[in-house]
């Protein structure tokens, strides 16, 4: 996986927007199905960032997992989602997911108990887990 972006976003682009708004959350605490404002299970907080740039995302990880366009792991750029499976028991493949934000680092809200959280790709837990990444369908919103 890159340890760095190799493309820079407008400010004002909505992958750019992604990362400040995941980045505004950072230590809200995880809650199992919330989708913020102020507490995020790990696919509320993408909902919840996304909703806010005027996308319609799906709810779970899953959902999510088949809702973005597949991308290979040396094409993350900010904005992004990564996927991970396994890292519960559910009858659903991909169990978690977060959001790339540039540097070889994801926000996430990481398990019950915890917070939202700047996370390195490299972290040894979650690149065990690591399934996938996928890029949101509608970069062409209007601002």
């Amino acid at each position: 996986m890159p340890t760095s972006c190799r493309t820079r976003w407008p400010p004002t682009s909505i992958p750019a927007r992604a990362v400040e708004l995941a980045r505004s959350r950072v230590g809200a605490p995880y809650v199992w199905g919330t989708a913020g404002p102020d507490a995020f299970d790990c696919s509320g907080l993408v909902l919840w960032v996304y909703e806010q740039l005027g996308l319609q995302v799906p709810r779970t990880a899953q959902q999510q997992f088949e809702w973005a366009v597949p991308i290979e792991p040396d094409q993350l750029q900010p904005g992004d989602l990564v996927f991970y499976e396994n890292t519960y028991p559910s009858s659903d493949r991909m169990t978690h997911v977060g959001i790339y934000v540039g540097n070889g680092t994801l926000v996430m809200a990481t398990n019950t108990g915890d917070f939202v959280r700047q996370v390195p790709l490299s972290d040894p837990y979650w690149s065990a887990h690591f399934a996938g990444a996928g890029r949101p369908p509608y970069w062409e919103v209007p601002a």
